[in-house]
């Protein structure tokens, strides 16, 4: 650990938001902004964690979700590193799991955070540290044109709400059905692998409106009962970035319904 964090301590200083903080604007100043932390330390985020027997990649992945289920502090910048030595079996010695707040990056972003942080990665521009944080002056001009954006939106906004409504069931939806698979989610998480050769997958393209239910099929399958919901309306997230560099969380969803009783071929 000692010959550990200083290496991560150094590679960070390429990602500048990795020592800020959250910090709430004053009221009608706008949303919450980035400053420096000038207490960061990289010791207080890195800590170390023996695999447990038997350190196969289970263990691996039970110390993971662990880790994941933890809330990070809104004190100091939204991060969290593990180490984690001890894996068995011809697998690497040391693994290292970082845990980004959604608000730092999505998936792609957090991609793009990681490769900065290995060996070899180019180090980033010189900055001073810490900076101080915005004035009042420039916090109450960025409100402002916030505001100016939103109102410069709302006809765009107005003319996808009956599609949006719509794509949700209405204004009056049905409520869901009681059902023993629509359950409070609990503090416990379990992460499996599914790996697959790359040959033998295609890109495929999702189409808008798919009505298909394997998960109709998976439940009768691991139950033995037929489904309790007749349809499942699920989100579909997607990637609307255009340049991972400059857009570090950027995404959507899209609506869609899967009727029981139909699968994909």
């Amino acid at each position: 650990m000692e010959s550990i964090r200083p290496v991560l301590a150094e590679q960070i200083r390429a990602v500048p938001r990795l020592r800020q903080r959250l910090v709430r604007a004053p009221a009608g100043y706008g949303r919450p902004v980035w400053v420096d932390d000038p207490g960061f330390d990289a010791a207080r985020h890195v800590r170390l964690l023996p695999c447990p027997d038997p350190g196969n990649e289970q263990a691996l992945l039970d110390i993971a979700a662990a880790v994941i289920t933890e809330p990070l502090p809104r004190s100091r910048p939204l991060w969290t590193a593990a180490v984690v030595p001890g894996l068995r079996g011809g697998r690497v010695g040391l693994v290292l799991v970082l845990v980004l707040h959604h608000v730092l990056a999505d998936g792609l972003g957090g991609l793009a955070i990681l490769a900065r942080l290995v060996d070899g990665a180019e180090p980033g521009p010189a900055r001073a540290f810490p900076q101080p944080g915005p004035a009042r002056r420039r916090l109450a001009a960025d409100a402002v044109r916030s505001r100016l954006r939103g109102l410069a939106r709302f006809r765009a906004g107005w003319r996808e709400l009956p599609r949006s409504l719509a794509a949700a069931g209405g204004v009056h939806a049905p409520r869901a059905m009681a059902c023993s698979i629509l359950q409070p989610t609990g503090p416990r998480r379990r992460f499996p692998v599914a790996r697959a050769e790359l040959a033998g997958l295609q890109t495929t393209r999702i189409p808008r409106h798919p009505h298909v239910g394997p998960w109709n099929r998976q439940w009768r399958v691991q139950t033995g009962r037929l489904p309790c919901m007749p349809s499942a309306l699920s989100l579909i997230p997607s990637i609307i970035r255009r340049i991972i560099a400059k857009s570090p969380n950027s995404m959507s969803t899209t609506p869609s319904r899967a009727i029981a009783g139909l699968v994909q071929s």
